[in-house]
């Protein structure tokens, strides 16, 4: 066999191409699932902060108005006589287990009333912070989510 034919040869090339292709087309599959798990944990994230914020407003604007008592009657956010960071861990329970999708731990969530927030001021403002772990242990990032909502409504014009 001399050098031309050598060169000129072809076969075989298709399992060259086929091996340099797949790691990285596996990348890109293994990449996608993880960015789609992510944005899956972050709207879960956001949906549990949404209802636990109101929630604890409504649970608020009945207690203000004198028709809800939470130490004799519970709500799914509130167990004692009080505002938001009263009834905080009750309030980040029920954050918990409103989290479409996948089971976050209560100690993610935090709330709190009247915030210092500017965005806040007047409501019950209820946060989370995940860390999100993906491709086990080689990339992470942490997820935040926030919601606030007012206790009462502002007074019409």
């Amino acid at each position: 066999m001399n050098l031309k034919s050598l060169r000129d040869d072809i076969r075989g090339n298709a399992i060259v191409e086929f091996a340099v292709s797949l790691p990285i087309f596996f990348l890109w599959m293994f990449g996608a699932m993880q960015v789609g798990l992510m944005m899956w944990a972050q709207v879960g994230l956001q949906h549990g902060v949404e209802a636990a914020a109101q929630c604890a407003s409504l649970s608020d604007a009945a207690r203000i108005q004198g028709k809800l008592d939470p130490s004799a009657t519970p709500t799914p956010c509130y167990t004692v006589n009080g505002n938001a960071t009263a009834n905080a861990s009750s309030i980040a329970s029920y954050a918990a287990t409103q989290s479409s999708g996948f089971n976050p731990p209560a100690s993610v969530f935090s709330a709190s009333y009247n915030s210092a927030s500017p965005a806040c001021t007047g409501g019950n403002l209820v946060t989370a912070t995940y860390p999100f772990t993906a491709l086990r242990y080689i990339f992470s990032i942490t997820l935040t989510a926030q919601a606030c909502y007012p206790t009462t409504s502002p007074p019409p014009p």
